[in-house]
């Protein structure tokens, strides 16, 4: 493993969408700790046929040091805002999780090559989870162009309207 390799993990809901996002601390050669036994997953993942994998599994995310923050859902307590206009790599890794693609409707651009766009402009809008998506370059144009608006009434939740008067609304991604 190179020893610039980071580490992240994505916790993904039962309804399938990101509830929580993890790096592995700065970039560091991998050397793992041994197994914390105070630190043990839940017993009812011990047991039955997928026990030692359940075992390994936590072991492994243990040894990764991972720090896993919950990302921002329904109203937003601005856990994550930040006082500048670029979001740090924490805030870009969480806005990312949430929302995997462009948040233009019907755009499946990938939100890793998009602009992290804030909803409303700063710093009359905050640097956070609640102020922010991933915008494909096409669509950050379109939202700053005469007739558009883009809003955001919850964390991932984007209602745009368009010149027309129509709007459309997307959703954080389903993974």
């Amino acid at each position: 493993m190179h020893p610039q390799t980071r580490w992240c993990m994505t916790v993904i809901g039962p309804d399938g969408t990101a509830v929580a996002h993890g790096c592995s601390p700065g970039q560091h050669p991998w050397s793992p700790a041994p197994p914390d036994p105070e630190a043990a997953p839940p017993p009812s993942l011990l047991d039955g046929p997928y026990a030692r994998k359940a075992r390994q599994f936590f072991d492994f995310v243990r040894a990764l040091k991972l720090t896993v923050e919950p990302i921002a859902r329904g109203t937003c307590d601005h856990r994550h805002a930040e006082d500048h206009y670029t979001p740090t790599r924490k805030l870009q890794h969480l806005v990312r999780a949430r929302s995997g693609t462009c948040t233009g409707p019907g755009c499946q651009a990938q939100a890793v090559y998009a602009d992290l766009d804030h909803t409303t402009p700063y710093p009359e809008g905050s640097t956070d989870e609640c102020n922010l998506g991933p915008k494909c370059r096409t669509h950050h144009r379109a939202k700053q162009s005469p007739g558009w608006h883009v809003e955001q009434p919850e964390p991932g939740v984007f209602r745009w309207t368009f010149p027309s008067g129509r709007s459309r609304t997307t959703r954080p991604d389903t993974y």
